[in-house]
């Protein structure tokens, strides 16, 4: 308790602002999680069309079908990549 006390005392007023804006900022920046959460979702949308259009998706010629799916498995394994290099550059820094 009395160490909580401490560390509240020790901080200036105007230290605290600069705390909440770094905060702020880092919030609205764009970051590594979100970039492979959205790989991740865009892979998913060749398996979505299948679900919902299955004769229409079986109409397609079989080079643009292995298209979407190389596709999907390029952004799964950048989404793979993004999420392996991201903890070495944390970790060395």
């Amino acid at each position: 308790m009395t160490e909580t006390l401490e560390r509240a005392e020790s901080l200036t007023p105007g230290s605290n602002e600069i705390n909440e804006t770094a905060v702020a900022e880092q919030r609205t920046r764009w970051s590594r999680t979100h970039t492979i959460w959205l790989l991740m979702v865009l892979s998913l949308i060749p398996g979505v069309v299948v679900a919902m259009f299955r004769e229409e998706w079986a109409a397609l010629p079989a080079r643009v079908r292995g298209a979407a799916y190389i596709a999907s498995g390029i952004l799964i394994a950048a989404a793979c990549c993004l999420i392996v290099m991201g903890g070495q550059k944390r970790s060395s820094s």
